[in-house]
């Protein structure tokens, strides 16, 4: 039983299907949401609603999508942005050395199309409050 499959599907498209597991990969419809993990065929996964830059304690709008967007906020660090920069623990587990890192910066819903910019609370920003960029995301959150 294959659970990954690159190439032709039995039902015809040429592309990546991947299953669940417990699922044989070629006993799905290629437009199987419910057995598969990731079909080529089910199009635009994840679409861009909005796009922008931001500073400290802006409120921004977004299009009205009928939920509460995911956002990607991005910290401007130099001439670049990183996302989950800042401060952070390491945690090693065995011969497992994995960082963890965390903005310093966060975001505030006020509603469900429009948020802030904010501090986190707790964590020293240090030296002075960078720019941002963000990405408004087409899946929804829970809060």
């Amino acid at each position: 039983m294959a659970r990954l499959l690159l190439g032709q599907h039995p039902h015809g498209p040429l592309g990546l299907f991947i299953s669940k597991p417990g699922v044989a990969v070629e006993n799905t419809s290629p437009w199987d949401t419910n057995n598969l993990l990731f079909s080529s065929e089910w199009g635009n996964i994840v679409n861009v609603i909005a796009s922008g830059s931001a500073a400290l304690g802006d409120v921004v709008t977004l299009p009205w999508v009928g939920y509460r967007p995911y956002v990607l906020l991005e910290e401007q660090v130099g001439q670049s942005y990183n996302y989950g920069t800042g401060i952070g623990y390491t945690v090693q587990s065995g011969f497992d050395t994995r960082r963890y890192e965390w903005t310093r910066y966060g975001i505030a819903y006020l509603s469900d199309n429009q948020f802030q910019v904010v501090r986190r609370q707790g964590i020293d920003p240090g030296g002075n409050d960078p720019g941002f960029r963000y990405l408004a995301l087409n899946f929804p959150v829970n809060q």
